[in-house]
């Protein structure tokens, strides 16, 4: 996936999963900025991706190495 697609993909599942909780839960317009942002970081954490806010991780590299596998 080309690196714009990948973006507009994350902006996609984010506004997906904002949307969804605003549905059942009343947030602060202050609070919405932070809502969305941990929910971006956290799906480009989920895929390995670099945030904005910090280095690139692969979550399963990252197990591997928790489990004594290379």
């Amino acid at each position: 996936m080309h690196n714009h697609d990948h973006k507009e993909h994350l902006a996609e599942l984010t506004a997906g999963i904002v949307s969804a909780y605003l549905n059942k839960n009343v947030v602060s317009p202050a609070a919405l900025v932070s809502l969305i942002e941990s929910v971006r970081e956290t799906l480009s954490r989920l895929d390995g991706v670099r945030s904005p806010s910090g280095p690139e991780k692969n979550v399963s590299s990252e197990k591997r190495e928790e489990d004594g596998e290379p």
